[in-house]
């Protein structure tokens, strides 16, 4: 992790890299190869967290914000469950300059609901996955149902964000449909 916070490689989209790492982590069982392939998808995550997600989302319109959100939350997944598969700690400090660059503030939108009385789904989306990202920066993952509930709303549901309706994000649908547990 220490090499990953200096920031130094050069990543330039994290949806190959959470497609590879959500590959690794659904196997049952790792090879010593794939547990290394794992760690270092892993910390060219961390890195580009590092890199590049330090802002507030909370001037975002809340659809955008939801977007931006679901990544931060889907990278951060990724590398508690690695620490969880490879048996290892955070250590506090690189941990703390990880997390500190992950910004995980949502639209300041007080009622959530929009002008006609309806609820702004945008609104309470980045304000649960702004929760899940607070609990994962702890370095534990929230409830499995909490985050069964986050990832079919972020890729299954008829109002997941158009984002993450894309075809790269099939193999979540797909750990969808197996039945166990969701994705």
């Amino acid at each position: 992790m220490r090499r990953a916070v200096d920031g130094r490689s050069c990543v330039g989209s994290t949806v190959p890299l959470l497609r590879q790492a959500r590959e690794l982590l659904s196997q049952s069982c790792l090879s010593p190869t794939q547990m290394k392939s794992l760690a270092r998808v892993t910390e060219m995550l961390i890195d580009y967290a590092v890199t590049r997600l330090h802002s507030s989302l909370s001037g975002y319109q809340p659809s955008r914000a939801v977007e931006r959100l679901g990544i931060r939350f889907l990278l951060l997944d990724v590398v508690v469950s690695t620490l969880t598969v490879l048996g290892q700690k955070p250590d506090p400090g690189p941990w703390k300059i990880f997390t500190d660059a992950i910004g995980h503030g949502a639209p300041l939108t007080g009622t959530g609901r929009l002008r006609r009385g309806r609820p702004n789904i945008s609104v309470i989306r980045a304000r649960e996955l702004s929760r899940a990202i607070q609990i994962l920066k702890t370095g534990k993952r929230p409830e499995p149902s909490d985050l069964v509930q986050i990832k079919r709303m972020l890729f299954c549901w008829t109002s997941s964000p158009t984002y993450f309706r894309r075809g790269e994000f099939d193999p979540w649908r797909e750990d969808d449909n197996f039945g166990d547990g969701g994705p």
